[in-house]
């Protein structure tokens, strides 16, 4: 009787932790948690935390609260992120201001926005190339810069 006692323990024992490596199968890969996980990943290779709406935009493309803060932040980041199997080319000033958001802040001209806009690309791609987050391929010509843009 205590033999059987301990084989059928045994086999309990096995069948729960069979359901459990199951659930937890099924739980790792649910959406919910690649977005949790992603969003986390985000966070850790920026620095700081994002805001709800931001999370939202990023993995959705939500809807953007009337003049927010870190809407350029989110709106490169999803750029980035998204469509990772086209590239990003950028020959010159022309094409930065395409893949913009187009709406020039009052007071800046259209030079300093583009050379200042590019530079925020270029440093959001690398922290999260850096770390180990699948991006868009970025492609700058080299020696981009406002006197470029200027001869236009």
């Amino acid at each position: 009787m205590i033999m059987i006692y301990k084989l059928t323990a045994a086999i309990m024992a096995t069948i729960i932790a069979g359901v459990i490596l199951i659930w937890l199968f099924v739980w790792l890969n649910s959406t919910k948690v690649r977005e949790w996980w992603m969003v986390c990943r985000i966070e850790w290779a920026m620095g700081f935390k994002l805001y709800g709406w931001q999370r939202e935009y990023i993995l959705h493309g939500g809807k953007v609260p009337q003049n927010p803060r870190g809407k350029t932040t989110a709106y490169i980041i999803r750029m980035l992120i998204t469509r990772t199997d086209t590239d990003i080319l950028i020959l010159d000033m022309e094409d930065v201001w395409y893949i913009s958001e187009q709406k020039l802040p009052e007071g800046q001209s259209i030079v300093t926005y583009c050379s200042s806009y590019l530079h925020k690309i270029m440093r959001i791609w690398q922290k999260l190339f850096d770390t180990g987050i699948t991006v868009r391929n970025l492609i700058v010509r080299a020696g981009i810069d406002r006197r470029a843009f200027e001869e236009l």
